[in-house]
């Protein structure tokens, strides 16, 4: 069994985080900051409730 300790540089991520990381980078990706646009809203929306997420 190997055992991987450094991961200080890189961590693996949870699949569920990486999943919805993703989609944000593939399909929604609108700036948040833009929302004079449908596509920066729902990315405003997206980190409100990623926010409120535990």
């Amino acid at each position: 069994m190997v055992v991987y300790l450094d991961c200080n540089a890189t961590t693996p991520l949870e699949p569920r985080v990486r999943d919805a990381v993703m989609k944000y980078m593939t399909v929604e990706f609108g700036n948040a900051g833009s929302r004079t646009h449908d596509f920066g809203a729902r990315a405003k929306q997206a980190v409100q409730h990623a926010r409120g997420t535990k």
